[in-house]
């Protein structure tokens, strides 16, 4: 899945010293927003730009705007810093912001790959197991490498049961398999569609196979969620309505949106085929409740502990420490 990070800074509506407080639909019009817009590529989060187009953040009384930065460091560092209130990344990424020092809650999903990553491999290659021994490249970090240590892990085998080759970016990661330098490879599309380009070439698994794996949420520091509970609370609200707006018109939002990445809609539409948009339902059963949590916790403690083994991260974390369920509770 390829990753530009969007960032959301929520802007609040009385100015005092500069902090923003939003208390109702006019004075969130009339509200400066913190942060201008840097375009990015992931078009994943694309709801967000058809629930500023038709308004539904303002129905809420928050204004949000939109940032997307494609370098982690970057996204990490306005994090950090407080330039931004609230990234949408995947799981992983979360995972790693968390290790590195960045304090943040998980507190809604997203978007879920259905089959826009994956794992492409030779003819000999026909299921997990088949990787033992093998040449596998990905990009440590990224979201197919994840997939891949879960599947691995799911089948009993560590990094020791394959010939592991840490990949630049999973384009090259693709490219590689495609020349005949690697025996499988963790990428995303347009490699998994062009695995038959090499002869034998298929893919093995995607993420269609594997759902709730590659997941990207929202991502909040943990002092916006306290002092702005009722504004992030909009966020997620304005996102639900943006995804029910999409599945009652289709052709019109997809245009919407379809712009904001230089792609024409059914261009758009092709790539959305890849990823599940994830409305109110989907999230209040992945989030779950406090006294019966959902599966998102068991499949960040999952990535917690691949992190920590590959010694991407040193803290010793809890999924519960970086999922917060407040604001799933407001809106069951």
């Amino acid at each position: 899945m390829k990753k530009s990070i969007i960032i959301l800074v929520i802007a609040i509506v009385a100015i005092v010293g500069g902090i923003w407080l939003y208390q109702n639909q006019k004075s969130a019009q009339n509200q400066k927003p913190l942060v201008k817009n840097h375009q990015g590529s992931w078009f994943g989060d694309a709801p967000f730009y058809l629930a500023k187009e038709k308004g539904f953040f303002d129905k809420y009384g928050v204004k949000v705007e939109i940032k997307k930065v494609e370098e982690a460091q970057v996204r990490r560092q306005l994090l950090s810093s407080g330039g931004a209130d609230i990234s949408a990344e995947t799981i992983d990424m979360a995972v790693l912001d968390s290790g590195a020092g960045v304090n943040g809650k998980i507190f809604m999903a997203l978007d879920t790959s259905l089959g826009a990553d994956g794992i492409v491999a030779t003819k000999e290659i026909n299921n997990i197991q088949d990787l033992k021994s093998k040449k596998v490249g990905a990009t440590k970090g990224d979201p197919p490498y994840f997939l891949l240590k879960y599947l691995m892990k799911k089948q009993g085998m560590s990094s020791s049961d394959i010939v592991f080759q840490d990949m630049p970016n999973a384009d090259t990661a693709g490219t590689a398999f495609i020349s005949g330098q690697l025996d499988a490879a963790g990428t995303w599309e347009p490699w998994l569609s062009k695995a038959g380009e090499r002869v034998g070439g298929h893919v093995l698994v995607s993420s269609k196979d594997a759902p709730g794996i590659i997941v990207d949420i929202a991502f909040v520091r943990p002092e916006v969620l306290t002092d702005r509970k009722k504004d992030v609370v909009g966020v997620a609200k304005a996102w639900f309505d943006a995804i029910d707006y999409w599945k009652n018109n289709i052709d019109e939002a997809n245009a919407i949106m379809a712009k904001e990445f230089d792609l024409k809609p059914d261009e758009f539409a092709e790539l959305v085929k890849t990823i599940r948009w994830d409305d109110k339902n989907s999230n209040l059963s992945y989030f779950g409740s406090s006294d019966n949590k959902g599966e998102t916790f068991g499949i960040t403690q999952t990535i917690i502990d691949i992190a920590r083994e590959d010694q991407m991260i040193s803290k010793d974390l809890k999924a519960d420490e970086i999922i917060d369920l407040s604001v799933i509770e407001k809106i069951r």
